[in-house]
């Protein structure tokens, strides 16, 4: 632990922050604030973040050349390094820890509650895999039994390595089971398309109906048409008929 006095502190936080620049100002921080930064490391925040919380709270100091090898003389960086992935890790878990895997799976006909295949541990081993490109290995995985049921439930991912941070950690893995719509929607589909055939089909009937009915009335059409002729012909018989009878008459 690095002692600092009580006076060295107080003549380095009296120094007036507009030396520093106008916009940022380099601090040497005291004790590890994450995800600012760690003990020994010199960091840029903004003059107010250093002249009203970090230098008065003695969590930081302003930086000044060759300050920091003063006051950190045996640095490790190594150490720095250490801290900075074990807090990266932790960010990591936390977020595995948020995320929701959703994995779709077709019910039972008999029952809709339940899946039709229950997923095993080498299947949810995989569906995590592709999921959430990671590389879990059925050993990680604590499945007591395999998962029936739709709905949402915890698993245990113990003992995961992870080559990025060079750590085995555990996390816990919420999966989301949802039931498979899309063969309902299917035979929706299908009872549509038929219900629309069987509303054409009496459409299609009628206009047949309605064409053989014109077919039909044709003929007595024409056959109206002939009748008026006839009658004109009858007519000019007749009148010929009786002019001749007439004429017949002064003859005789």
């Amino acid at each position: 632990m690095i002692r600092i006095f009580s006076s060295t502190v107080k003549l380095l936080s009296s120094v007036p922050v507009q030396n520093f620049g106008k916009t940022r100002a380099k601090v040497i921080l005291i004790q590890d604030l994450p995800p600012l930064g760690f003990e020994g490391e010199e960091v840029t925040v903004k003059p107010g973040h250093a002249s009203l919380d970090l230098v008065p709270k003695k969590k930081a100091v302003y930086s000044f050349p060759g300050l920091r090898k003063r006051m950190f003389p045996n640095f490790d960086e190594k150490l720095l390094a250490r801290k900075r992935s074990d807090y990266d890790l932790k960010l990591f878990v936390r977020k595995l820890e948020t995320v929701e895997l959703k994995i779709v799976k077709p019910a039972t006909p008999v029952n809709p509650l339940f899946l039709k295949d229950p997923i095993t541990k080498k299947e949810l081993t995989d569906e995590i895999n592709i999921g959430l490109n990671l590389n879990v290995t059925q050993d990680n995985v604590v499945l007591d039994e395999d998962l029936y049921k739709f709905g949402k439930t915890a698993v245990l991912i113990k003992d995961y390595y992870s080559e990025k941070y060079d750590r085995h950690f555990s996390f816990r893995l919420q999966i989301d089971l949802i039931k498979m719509e899309i063969q309902a929607a299917v035979q929706k589909g299908k009872e549509k398309g038929e219900g629309k055939k069987k509303e054409k089909a009496p459409k299609e009937v009628e206009a047949t109906n309605v064409e053989a009915k014109t077919e039909e009335k044709k003929p007595e059409e024409k056959k109206a048409e002939e009748k008026p002729e006839e009658k004109k012909g009858d007519a000019k018989k007749a009148e010929e008929f009786l002019k001749l009878r007439f004429m017949s008459q002064y003859v005789d």
